[in-house]
């Protein structure tokens, strides 16, 4: 079957259209949604100029789905002598009033769970319960229109409420982040504009396939990294009492490279075990966690790609298939046979792009199994 054009347009009160001169859309697990289109018409700024006034709602779609939801938050007509007076917005979800504003810092629940807080700490920016995913598998299958796998559901365990409090300085994202890091959990923005709180998986089946091999190589162009700079062997975060909530005795989390320890164990390099402290913790379970969490942070590089391609789903020869975050991609390339580069990757951004000159383009970043859980 032959592949269809991609059809993109943008929505929003006035109806849909797609006279646009480019358009970029990028999500991101580890950071902000953003969607930037410019239209070269600047004569009719003044016509549209209601339309895109600060704070007015969009949609992007490709192909009939969804692939970001926002509002307009900046508005720019750069001119040149070349291209003249061009008219460039730029949307962002309402998470950014997380990033921006502080948090409540009398806000502190006792005997509450993560959801419970969760909700309550952005309440003040005008998000209700309705505006979060806790199965951020949804959105997922939003983007792609392909119903996955789900991973187990997230233990939202009870907090205390010395860990639910507000530091006066933080943003509520800031302060939200705090808490969920914790308990290794993340939040990030869906192409819904809702709010997703969870752990990406790397253990659903993959979406998307691909391969260099014997001549034959389905994208652009592609960037592997295997990246070793900022890995510990090993972290141990210490627990020590300190106030009327405090454990009794000292705890220890601990987080292992098996890679790196393999061969510091062999040889004199790579012997990088990092102590940290952490007084939030409250047993050595949490502080494991952190532990974990911790190492994440520091692996993302390890084993990596960044995959380029010509449009913004993966064409199977029936249908195609959109890229999004929070998905998985089996990568084979002729190269890296035997190394940790072949194999199962989370995809944890995602950058699609669409020009006059080059078309549809797509950029994937991914990491390896095992980076965003390690043991």
């Amino acid at each position: 079957m032959k592949r269809p054009v991609e059809d993109i347009w943008i929505e929003c009160e006035r109806g849909r259209f797609n006279k646009f001169r480019s358009i970029e859309v990028s999500t991101d697990v580890f950071g902000e949604a953003l969607c930037t289109f410019e239209v070269a018409d600047d004569r009719a700024w003044r016509t549209i100029r209601p339309m895109l006034a600060h704070g007015k709602n969009f949609r992007v779609y490709a192909s009939g789905l969804l692939v970001f939801t926002g509002r307009v938050e900046d508005q720019e007509l750069p001119t040149t002598v070349d291209e003249g007076t061009v008219i460039q917005i730029i949307l962002r979800t309402r998470m950014a009033d997380a990033r921006m504003g502080s948090a409540d810092a009398s806000l502190a629940l006792a005997n509450t769970s993560i959801r419970t807080f969760i909700v309550k700490l952005f309440a003040r920016h005008g998000f209700t319960e309705s505006d979060f995913l806790f199965t951020p598998e949804t959105d997922r299958d939003v983007v792609t229109g392909k119903k996955g796998s789900k991973a187990a559901p997230v233990d939202l365990e009870p907090l205390k409420a010395d860990q639910a409090k507000v530091q006066p300085t933080e943003s509520t994202f800031e302060a939200a982040k705090r808490q969920l890091d914790r308990h290794h959990l993340m939040l990030w923005e869906s192409a819904t504009g809702l709010i997703c709180v969870g752990l990406p998986s790397d253990t659903q089946p993959p979406f998307y396939r691909f391969t260099q091999r014997d001549g034959v190589c389905n994208f652009r162009s592609a960037r592997p990294v295997r990246d070793w700079a900022e890995v510990p062997s090993s972290i141990y975060i210490s627990v020590d009492g300190v106030g009327k909530d405090a454990v009794r005795t000292p705890a220890t989390g601990f987080s292992r490279d098996a890679d790196l320890a393999a061969v510091a164990a062999a040889s004199s390099d790579f012997r990088r075990r990092v102590n940290l402290k952490n007084e939030g913790a409250k047993d050595a379970a949490r502080a494991t966690l952190l532990a974990k969490r911790e190492m994440m942070a520091r692996t993302r590089r390890k084993a990596a790609w960044t995959i380029e391609t010509d449009d913004w789903s993966q064409w199977d020869g029936a249908r195609a298939l959109p890229y999004a975050i929070n998905t998985t991609a089996d990568v084979d390339v002729e190269t890296h046979e035997g190394t940790d580069l072949r194999g199962i990757f989370l995809v944890t951004a995602v950058r699609k792009t669409l020009t006059v000159d080059e078309g549809t383009r797509a950029t994937l970043t991914m990491i390896a199994k095992g980076l965003i859980n390690p043991a």
